[in-house]
């Protein structure tokens, strides 16, 4: 197929996230790895690790410029207190109360 590859990236129980870290209007290879009660791992090619999120709060990972600098940020949303996690590139770390119990976030990029 033209214009399609296949890469090997990350564990089966790693959720891909899509997302643009840089900015750049392409998709980064980036999952989230849930880790139980400790803060899940974001891995993006060429990015350091970050830890945010956690599996046994029921967080979900999703993406998207909530700072509006055209770079994705990484955030998870947390059902059970209906908050939104976000981290943006810079580090700086927003929880935002948000929706209703029950809820369920769409990440923008995703298909339906």
């Amino acid at each position: 197929m033209t214009g399609r590859k296949t890469v090997k990236w990350g564990y089966r129980t790693d959720i891909p996230v899509p997302l643009d870290a840089d900015g750049d209007g392409a998709i980064d290879l980036t999952t989230w790895r849930p880790r139980g009660a400790v803060s899940g791992l974001w891995i993006t090619r060429d990015i350091s690790p970050i830890g945010w999120g956690i599996e046994a709060a029921g967080d979900i990972p999703l993406a998207g410029d909530f700072d509006n600098d055209g770079a994705d940020d990484i955030a998870t949303w947390r059902p059970r207190r209906t908050k939104l996690l976000i981290y943006n590139r810079t580090g700086i770390k927003t929880r935002l109360a948000l929706g209703e119990e029950g809820e369920t976030p769409i990440n923008r990029r995703c298909a339906l």
